[in-house]
């Protein structure tokens, strides 16, 4: 197939519609080692940290690899000391294209989705959404 040198117009829903509904959290303090066998569990690949009132972080499995890496202790090791405290969130109303491009724009591969039926969206699902 040619390329025309036209851009790819590609129909985008909003994100709110893409939020995973399984949005599992884990309390501060907790282990890496209880994070990760509730990522198992729950067959996701991140994770937000919550205090019961409010998200304090976000950790994903690539977090985790990097600290297994430089071998830290699964059981020692708390999740306050390896999470992403800087939450990315948007509003469920946002183009998923946008919302691409925010991914892109400040390296990461997961937002939090604002409102009552927020949650967490992966870049996977952004990149999904637009080739359907």
């Amino acid at each position: 197939m040619e390329d025309s040198g036209e851009p790819l117009i590609v129909p985008s829903r909003p994100i709110g519609s893409l939020v995973s509904r399984q949005m599992i959290d884990i309390a501060p303090g907790s282990t890496l080692r209880q994070v990760v066998a509730k990522l198992v569990d729950n067959d996701v690949g991140v994770i937000v940290v919550h205090d019961g009132t409010d998200a304090k972080g976000i950790l994903s499995e690539r977090d985790i690899l990097d600290w297994v890496h430089d071998r830290v202790d699964l059981d020692t090791v708390s999740v306050d000391e390896v999470m992403q405290p800087d939450i990315i969130s948007v509003d469920p109303e946002m183009s998923a294209t946008d919302a691409g491009r925010v991914m892109i724009d400040r390296g990461v591969r997961h937002l939090m989705v604002n409102g009552p039926d927020g949650g967490v969206v992966s870049i996977r699902a952004v990149l999904r959404s637009m080739l359907s």
